[in-house]
């Protein structure tokens, strides 16, 4: 029997890209293809730059319209901070108001949301550690969501660990509000994010580029097929 496929998340969903990733036909080889090639069904519900709230949204959205049952619906967990409203209130803080810990508690605040969210569609979800690993005290409430890989860059770099905060976007707007202790520990944490687009890790990532290459996403499929089969 051929098995079907749902894989939602953010850009790290998706794959390697081979043009810009907002543009239409960007994605050069995905998970999508690969199961593809091996005779799986598979719907790509994938929001680039999108955060945790709106992927489950649109996953969820799918579902609950989709004539299929699935056998596996995957998630890729992106940055917890990429909320529009916590930018909202970096841009309000008072100037070196924030420390370190108010950046991983209010990260494990949103993941505890977003987990809930998840756990709701009612289904058995299998989690993906992507742009941000997956926190395994948090998950671990909710009866329907599977670790099915706590981080995907720790599976390809195992003596690298992933950082405890996931430095996106939101990183332009904490110059003026972060404690300079903390924000050193917020540079170090993006140093060792920005190690993966160098030329030491180019096994799994292409230069330059904070996506995993076709390597990575070999690697990660051949390890979701030997225990979901």
């Amino acid at each position: 029997m051929i098995k079907s496929y749902c894989i939602g998340g953010d850009s790290w969903s998706c794959g390697e890209w081979l043009v810009d990733k907002f543009l239409p036909g960007g994605k050069q080889y995905d998970l999508h293809r690969l199961l593809l090639n091996k005779n799986k069904i598979v719907s790509d519900i994938s929001f680039p730059g999108k955060d945790n709230q709106y992927t489950i949204l649109k996953l969820k959205e799918h579902l609950d319209n989709s004539p299929l049952e699935y056998d596996f619906v995957i998630w890729f967990q992106s940055d917890p901070l990429r909320r529009p409203v916590f930018i909202e209130q970096l841009k309000s803080a008072k100037d070196f108001s924030l420390d370190y810990r108010y950046f991983v508690e209010t990260s494990n605040s949103y993941l505890e949301d977003d987990y809930a969210h998840l756990n709701d569609i009612g289904k058995t979800v299998y989690c993906i550690g992507g742009l941000s690993k997956i926190n395994s005290t948090l998950i671990s409430k909710y009866n329907n969501l599977k670790v099915l890989v706590e981080s995907f860059p720790e599976i390809l770099f195992p003596n690298s660990p992933h950082p405890s905060l996931c430095l996106g976007l939101w990183m332009k707007h904490i110059e003026r509000q972060v404690q300079l202790d903390s924000l050193e520990k917020i540079r170090q944490d993006h140093a060792a994010m920005m190690k993966w687009a160098s030329p030491e890790c180019s096994k799994f990532f292409n230069i330059g580029d904070s996506h995993p290459n076709k390597r990575a996403y070999k690697l990660l499929l051949e390890y979701i097929l030997s225990i979901k089969q």
